[in-house]
Protein backbone atom coordinates (compact mmCIF):
# COMPACT_ATOMS: atom_id res chain seq x y z
CA UNK A 1 0.00 0.00 0.00
CA UNK A 2 1.05 3.67 -0.75
CA UNK A 3 -0.20 7.56 -0.41
CA UNK A 4 0.72 10.93 -1.47
CA UNK A 5 0.81 13.30 1.04
CA UNK A 6 -0.22 16.90 0.59
CA UNK A 7 3.37 17.95 -0.60
CA UNK A 8 3.76 14.77 -3.10
CA UNK A 9 5.88 12.98 -1.32
CA UNK A 10 4.92 9.12 -1.99
CA UNK A 11 5.10 6.97 1.32
CA UNK A 12 5.28 2.87 0.43
CA UNK A 13 3.65 0.91 3.69
CA UNK A 14 4.09 -2.42 1.69
CA UNK A 15 7.14 -2.93 0.14
CA UNK A 16 5.49 -6.21 -1.18
CA UNK A 17 3.39 -4.43 -3.57
CA UNK A 18 0.55 -5.64 -5.42
CA UNK A 19 -3.02 -4.61 -6.13
CA UNK A 20 -4.64 -4.31 -2.73
CA UNK A 21 -7.58 -3.95 -1.19
CA UNK A 22 -6.69 0.02 -0.33
CA UNK A 23 -5.34 0.72 -4.28
CA UNK A 24 -8.69 0.30 -6.38
CA UNK A 25 -10.08 3.07 -3.51
CA UNK A 26 -7.32 4.99 -4.03
CA UNK A 27 -7.90 5.08 -8.20
CA UNK A 28 -11.62 5.21 -7.36
CA UNK A 29 -10.86 8.24 -5.20
CA UNK A 30 -10.88 11.24 -7.98
CA UNK A 31 -13.47 9.18 -10.37
CA UNK A 32 -16.22 9.33 -7.02
CA UNK A 33 -15.77 13.07 -6.84
CA UNK A 34 -16.49 13.66 -10.32
CA UNK A 35 -20.16 13.69 -10.88
CA UNK A 36 -20.10 13.83 -14.41
CA UNK A 37 -19.20 10.24 -15.25
CA UNK A 38 -21.15 7.13 -14.43
CA UNK A 39 -19.66 3.79 -13.74
CA UNK A 40 -20.42 0.43 -14.68
CA UNK A 41 -19.07 -2.84 -13.28
CA UNK A 42 -17.40 -5.39 -16.21
CA UNK A 43 -15.53 -8.14 -15.72
CA UNK A 44 -13.57 -9.85 -18.50
CA UNK A 45 -12.30 -13.86 -18.71
CA UNK A 46 -9.45 -14.28 -21.34
CA UNK A 47 -7.54 -16.94 -22.39
CA UNK A 48 -4.28 -14.76 -22.53
CA UNK A 49 -1.42 -13.97 -20.08
CA UNK A 50 -2.52 -11.17 -17.39
CA UNK A 51 0.03 -8.79 -18.99
CA UNK A 52 -0.73 -9.12 -22.13
CA UNK A 53 -4.72 -8.03 -21.35
CA UNK A 54 -3.52 -5.09 -19.12
CA UNK A 55 -1.44 -3.97 -22.04
CA UNK A 56 -3.96 -4.01 -24.46
CA UNK A 57 -5.50 -1.62 -22.36
CA UNK A 58 -2.50 0.19 -20.43
CA UNK A 59 -4.10 3.57 -22.13
CA UNK A 60 -7.51 3.19 -20.71
CA UNK A 61 -6.33 2.06 -17.04
CA UNK A 62 -3.80 5.61 -16.91
CA UNK A 63 -6.18 7.69 -17.81
CA UNK A 64 -9.01 5.58 -15.51
CA UNK A 65 -11.39 5.34 -18.08
CA UNK A 66 -10.73 1.75 -16.73
CA UNK A 67 -10.35 1.06 -12.68
CA UNK A 68 -9.40 -2.46 -11.63
CA UNK A 69 -10.25 -4.26 -8.75
CA UNK A 70 -9.99 -7.63 -9.69
CA UNK A 71 -6.86 -8.95 -11.51
CA UNK A 72 -5.95 -12.66 -12.15
CA UNK A 73 -3.14 -13.90 -13.71
CA UNK A 74 -4.32 -17.39 -14.88
CA UNK A 75 -2.46 -20.42 -15.01
CA UNK A 76 -2.20 -23.20 -17.97
CA UNK A 77 -5.66 -24.70 -17.82
CA UNK A 78 -7.79 -26.68 -20.42
CA UNK A 79 -5.79 -25.52 -23.10
CA UNK A 80 -4.33 -22.40 -21.87
CA UNK A 81 -4.58 -19.56 -19.17
CA UNK A 82 -7.63 -17.97 -18.41
CA UNK A 83 -6.96 -13.94 -16.27
CA UNK A 84 -9.69 -12.18 -15.19
CA UNK A 85 -9.85 -8.41 -15.21
CA UNK A 86 -12.81 -6.72 -13.44
CA UNK A 87 -13.72 -3.46 -12.58
CA UNK A 88 -15.08 0.02 -13.10
CA UNK A 89 -15.55 1.13 -16.44
CA UNK A 90 -16.10 5.34 -16.37
CA UNK A 91 -17.65 7.43 -18.86
CA UNK A 92 -20.42 10.28 -18.91
CA UNK A 93 -23.09 8.33 -19.63
CA UNK A 94 -24.28 4.90 -18.84
CA UNK A 95 -24.53 4.13 -22.93
CA UNK A 96 -21.21 5.41 -23.61
CA UNK A 97 -19.63 3.63 -20.59
CA UNK A 98 -21.65 -0.02 -21.75
CA UNK A 99 -19.95 0.92 -25.47
CA UNK A 100 -16.69 1.68 -23.82
CA UNK A 101 -17.25 -1.82 -21.74
CA UNK A 102 -17.75 -3.80 -25.38
CA UNK A 103 -14.72 -2.29 -27.07
CA UNK A 104 -12.96 -3.24 -24.23
CA UNK A 105 -13.74 -6.83 -24.22
CA UNK A 106 -12.97 -6.72 -28.12
CA UNK A 107 -9.52 -5.49 -27.62
CA UNK A 108 -8.80 -8.28 -24.65
CA UNK A 109 -10.32 -10.88 -27.00
CA UNK A 110 -8.41 -10.26 -30.16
Amino acid sequence: DMCVDGEGRVYFFDLNFRLAGSTCFILMHEGMEDRKSVGIMSAFNIEAPLADLLGRIEGDLRAKIFIPLQLYAGTADKGGPVSRIAGFVRAPSRDEALSLASEFRRRLSA
